[in-house]
């Protein structure tokens, strides 16, 4: 996990200034007064500069490389976790499903038990059940969230989800030509995540004897966020998820392959993971005891919460109002909503075109966020690969009015700082429905996002 949170800093770090200082889209005045809510934490709000907005980063890498090395692992779990919900409340905008799962790995890892080489001795926690819980609900939810035909009967929804050019990879491109192939993954993924989410809840009540299925669950994992790498991009979703299902694997499978190293090699890991373990009370037994049963409480706390929450989610207007448990999974940044493609993928193509008008009244194409703005259609070969921050921006734009307008106030400060003086823009979204193969290309349509005046 710690080298994906490296790969993740990297895959921000061209659009830092524009998402998380005051010389980007949101400022930090806007983000207070107009957007935050009484359980929003950011560290970035600190300070707005560009330089503190790479330094925080800097820092944040830092704790990473800290956190592959096992330098006392629980407290450096707890600061990237402050770090990250610091990045997730600093600009809602550009977050997707990976981070979610980042932030939720990061929290239970601060409680959960250290596992040992003999897993007889493991440390049977509340905690361990909470991240079997956490895993489960990812996989059980969204099955009952994905409810379309294209899901559940008609099995279209892989060849749909390709036919996006913003997510699908060169090797989706091409497997858009086997229609009967995309039904069978289709079916794979949906009864896949219903299967093996079941099995994952019995792979932990049958803890001790439970190694073949829960091997079983953890490749399936695997394989199915491997295909989603190799098909689409999604930014660091399937990344993280992959770091999820390894933590998963039974202690037998690290004992078996760490056995076959040098000696030498093995003592010197014991050695480090003895030094720099967290929390050693070894001369404070009364104190680890005390924080072992405050740490059950929070967990069966927790527990409750995330549960509430899935089930609040998925029947909003029939689940009561349970405030305590609202609110602490605000507060806890628990909070998640598993429904990616889901009820159905989405149905469109979409891109953008941007139309800054000068005071005479001449009108010049200035998108070019990831490609150049128009009416002719980008195509998979130039948006596959914009960065998915801004894919996320972008389409948040066209449900958001106030990130259409700060957009638009941005896109403006960056247009007339050249002395260009251009007078308006105009936000033009371009949408074209995807078919199936063997259906013809539908028309592309145009509409009027947001016509913005510069000063």
């Amino acid at each position: 996990m710690g080298v994906f949170i490296i790969y993740d800093i990297l895959h921000r770090l061209p659009v830092l200034k524009i998402f998380y200082s005051d010389q980007g889209i949101l400022t930090r005045s806007f983000f207070i007064n107009d957007l935050s809510h009484p359980w929003s934490f950011s560290l970035l709000l600190l300070n707005g500069h560009p330089i503190f907005t790479y330094f925080f980063f800097a820092t944040y890498a830092l704790l990473a490389i800290l956190f592959i090395f096992g330098v006392k692992p629980r407290l450096i779990a707890f600061l990237l976790w402050v770090f990250t919900i610091s990045i997730h409340d600093r600009n809602w905008w550009v977050l997707n499903g990976g981070d979610d799962i980042l932030k939720l790995y990061l929290f239970l890892l601060i409680f959960i038990p250290s596992s040992k080489n003999d897993e007889t001795k493991l440390n049977y926690s509340i905690w361990t059940f909470a991240y079997f819980f956490q895993v489960f609900l990812i996989y059980f939810t969204t099955v009952i969230f994905k409810s379309s035909p294209e899901w559940r009967s008609d099995f279209t929804a892989t060849e749909l989800a390709l036919g996006l050019d913003n997510f699908v990879s060169y090797i989706g491109v091409y497997l858009r030509n086997f229609p009967s192939l995309l039904k069978t993954l289709t079916i794979f993924s949906i009864g896949g995540e219903f299967i093996f989410s079941i099995l994952l809840i019995l792979g932990f009540l049958f803890f001790k004897k439970s190694y073949l299925i829960r091997y079983i669950c953890v490749l399936w994992g695997l394989s199915f966020h491997s295909g989603l790498i190799l098909l689409m991009t999604l930014g660091d979703f399937a990344f993280f998820c992959l770091a999820m299902w390894i933590a998963l694997l039974p202690s037998q499978f690290w004992s078996s392959h760490l056995s076959r190293l040098p000696q030498k090699i093995i003592n010197s890991l014991d050695s480090l993971k003895s030094k720099y373990s967290f929390f050693d009370f070894r001369t404070k037994k009364n104190l680890k005891i005390k924080f072992k049963h405050v740490a059950s409480v929070i967990g069966v706390f927790y527990i409750l919460s995330i549960g509430y929450w899935n089930v609040k989610e998925l029947y909003e207007d029939k689940a009561p109002e349970i405030k305590i448990l609202t609110m602490s999974t605000r507060i806890l940044h628990a909070f998640q909503r598993w429904s990616m493609f889901a009820p159905y993928p989405y149905s469109h193509n979409e891109w953008l075109s941007i139309i800054a008008k000068d005071p005479n009244g001449r009108e010049k194409e200035t998108m070019d966020y990831g490609y150049l703005g128009g009416a002719k259609e980008p195509g998979y070969k130039v948006q596959t690969w914009n960065n998915s921050l801004f894919k996320k921006f972008l389409s948040v734009i066209a449900e958001d009015e106030q990130a259409s307008q700060e957009f638009a106030f941005y896109h403006c400060r960056r247009l007339n700082k050249e002395n260009n003086k251009y007078k308006s823009i105009q936000i033009i979204r371009y949408r074209k429905k995807v078919t199936l193969k063997f259906e013809p290309e539908a028309d592309i349509q145009s509409s009027i996002e947001w016509e913005q005046n510069c000063f």
